[in-house]
């Protein structure tokens, strides 16, 4: 099942532990720590209760179940049945929801405010509201191999939903950053040393600076006095990363983590998250397992999520890797080029593929799609057909000749590319719309005349 379900149970976990410890100072805590899986504390809701941080994070995981990509406004329907119809609960009952949160859910279902357009923006709108619900988002993020720049977009946006303030949307990106090292097999200091070394000049000066103590000092040297473990998102990520990186098994991190006392929920939760992916499902306490309500319920939800995100290798019957190792190098290259309206370097074999039987030499029969079975399992590949559209969309924002853009014979491997496409999946437009521009809609008969013998 990957790695979705040491990170969500790790999640459920780590929430469901801190639930009945919420708001408890640190030094009671200290004194008597909490090690069990307890209920009718902060809360009165039983033992193995998860809140408002599972809640969201798994209507974020079923929308993405149900539409096979990310919705923003479904997403945003989705927090509705939470929070006005108890969905996604433990108990059927909604116990907590944060005041950022709850507004921007009202500026959606009361305002009508546009999903991207409901969160809170001003400074005092930083609690850790949109961080607790990233996990699904790094999940997808890594499994369907964005790039970068998709991936700061994405953190951004889901943020925005009910945190629009940059600080919110930075401590997601570092969140987000760093799950998806543990997830590539990096260990958690290393995991940390690169995050601290990424380019975050996309966020301004002043909010990389609130950051300081993560990404310019080293958090490793903070005492346990030096951390906070409040409701803001600065001291969330701070506490957790803190907690993950001075312990050494899955327990002590969740007992670590909770017992700092304060937002116990959610810090349980976000090192949780780390935590389970970092030492795996097998790790977890039976007794904490067993405990956790709906358990059945979240891993059914975890095996349907990892069905919609994870591209199963074994199941690549036409070698599609070729094409995707490649384009993993050498896709923003080409688009790039396209985009500045000329290519000058050679890609076209991979980028925008035709049959088999047209070309001639040995990369072009190498890169060739042999029929339409494989253009069919092409298109299938969540990968490939987002990189193909997004090239080919941005092939439309051009005014030139075809001839001037790709020269020759590329304008002519470009006319069997789109034919071969429309021709698997006509609901796509963007193939059509690319030979209705450039070759007066005229498709390329070769490629008909092999598809349809």
């Amino acid at each position: 099942m990957s790695k979705v379900l040491d990170g969500v149970i790790g999640f459920a976990i780590g929430d469901a532990m801190g639930v009945p410890i919420e708001f408890s100072n640190r030094e009671k805590c200290l004194v008597n720590p909490l090690t069990e899986m307890i209920g009718f504390g902060s809360h009165q809701v039983p033992a193995g209760s998860w809140s408002d941080d599972t809640s969201m994070t798994i209507a974020t995981m079923d929308s993405i179940i149900q539409n096979k990509t990310i919705d923003y406004k479904d997403i945003m329907n989705k927090f509705c049945d939470w929070a006005v119809d108890y969905k996604y609960t433990p108990t059927n009952f909604r116990f907590d929801i944060g005041h950022t949160c709850a507004k921007a859910i009202y500026n959606y279902s009361k305002k009508g405010s546009p999903p991207l357009e409901c969160g809170l923006d001003d400074i005092n709108s930083n609690g850790n509201g949109s961080l607790m619900r990233m996990l699904p988002i790094a999940l997808y993020s890594y499994y369907k191999k964005l790039n970068e720049k998709e991936i700061q977009v994405l953190t951004n946006n889901v943020s925005s939903l009910t945190h629009t303030h940059e600080i919110s949307k930075l401590g997601c990106y570092i969140y987000v950053r760093y799950v998806l090292l543990l997830l590539g097999g990096k260990d958690k200091y290393s995991a940390y040393s690169i995050i601290r070394s990424i380019d975050y000049s996309y966020y301004s000066e002043e909010t990389i600076h609130v950051y300081d103590r993560i990404l310019k000092e080293e958090l490793t040297n903070l005492k346990l006095d030096d951390i906070k473990s409040s409701g803001y998102i600065v001291d969330t990520l701070e506490a957790s990363l803190w907690v993950l990186l001075n312990t050494n098994t899955f327990a002590q991190s969740i007992i670590g983590a909770i017992n700092l006392g304060n937002d116990t929920d959610t810090i349980g939760a976000i090192t949780g998250s780390m935590a389970g992916i970092l030492y795996g499902y097998d790790s977890f306490q039976k007794k904490w397992t067993n405990k956790l309500i709906k358990i059945d319920y979240l891993k059914e939800l975890c095996n349907n999520f990892s069905k919609v995100i994870v591209e199963e290798k074994t199941t690549d019957k036409y070698n599609l890797e070729r094409f995707i190792s490649i384009q993993k190098d050498e896709y923003d290259v080409a688009f790039d080029e396209i985009k500045n309206g000329k290519k000058i370097s050679h890609w076209m074999w991979y980028i925008f593929p035709q049959l088999t039987n047209l070309g001639y030499s040995s990369t072009a029969k190498y890169y060739g799609i042999k029929n339409k079975e494989e253009a069919k399992a092409y298109l299938a590949n969540g990968y490939l057909k987002k990189n193909l559209i997004k090239i080919s969309e941005e092939l439309l924002k051009l005014d030139s000749n075809i001839s001037d853009i790709l020269g020759y014979p590329d304008g002519l491997k470009l006319k069997s590319c789109m034919t071969l496409f429309n021709y698997i999946d006509s609901s796509i437009t963007v193939f059509e719309n690319v030979l209705k521009k450039f070759y007066n809609g005229e498709k390329d008969n070769n490629t008909i005349n092999i598809l349809e013998k």
